[in-house]
């Protein structure tokens, strides 16, 4: 790796409390708080869910909204699944194409918290990493951190809204200029050709940094879809509890039998 890359990289390893040789997290048990923007209500969603994920597709949540809870999950072998009252849907078909679309979302997001909390090694891993620059990075409109040191590549499985979950991603890391702590990532879908595939992109700020096992974690993430020097709310994440590499048993993320 490049000097100024394995300089980033350690600064961040060192400001989130990540040794260089650690182990990457693979599994978290965590307490999510999902606020949505609904444009047709024009007001905004607040969900409770209960995470429990291990890489690269093994997930199950408990959902509260308004009171109703839902479980849903991905069983690595036989697919999305819900509990609807005392029935086990394997969503399949057409019929449950928007259940089975929810659950490869929360997939995407918890892909990207592992992601977010081992910063280092997703710089270590870019493709075709540029080189390490510095750029004024504007919050809102009383608020820009400036000279933030930023760094250019190619990562797969990115976007947490793009449909294509093994699609391919130009992104760009900005890092906190006093803390050295990850403070954003821009990511542009794009093709093979290395072309953009839709005109927009998303904007993840993080924030809220707080110790966990030892580590320096963001506990709110802030998802934006970026058109131009248009900025749209799409979803924030709080993350009120985590716990990392939990050990879980296969047949927890098993479809349940009727």
């Amino acid at each position: 790796m490049r000097q100024d890359l394995e300089e980033l990289a350690t600064a961040l390893g060192r400001a989130h409390g990540l040794a260089a040789d650690a182990k990457p997290i693979t599994s978290f048990g965590a307490d999510l708080r999902v606020e949505s923007r609904d444009k047709q209500e024009k007001d905004s969603i607040s969900i409770d869910i209960r995470v429990d994920f291990s890489a690269p597709r093994s997930l199950r949540c408990q959902v509260r909204e308004k009171g109703v809870r839902v479980e849903r999950g991905m069983d690595p072998e036989l697919g999305p699944w819900a509990i609807s009252g005392d029935r086990v849907l394997k969503l399949q078909g057409a019929d449950f194409a928007r259940d089975a679309d929810q659950i490869a979302h929360d997939l995407r997001l918890c892909r990207q918290i592992v992601r977010f909390l081992d910063p280092q090694r997703m710089l270590r891993t870019l493709e075709d990493p540029g080189p390490v620059g510095k750029e004024d990075l504007e919050i809102t409109k009383r608020l820009t951190f400036h000279a933030c040191p930023t760094v250019e590549g190619v990562l797969t499985r990115f976007p947490i809204y793009t449909v294509d979950a093994d699609g391919r991603a130009r992104v760009k890391l900005f890092v906190h200029p006093d803390t050295s702590q990850l403070l954003a990532v821009r990511a542009q879908p794009i093709g093979d050709d290395g072309k953009p595939t839709q005109p927009t992109a998303e904007l993840i700020l993080l924030g809220d940094y707080a110790e966990t096992q030892g580590l320096h974690l963001p506990s709110k993430l802030t998802v934006f879809r970026v058109d131009g020097d248009a900025r749209e709310p799409l979803q924030t994440v709080h993350i009120n509890g985590i716990e990392l590499d939990r050990e879980f048993a296969p047949k927890h993320f098993a479809r349940p039998k009727q």
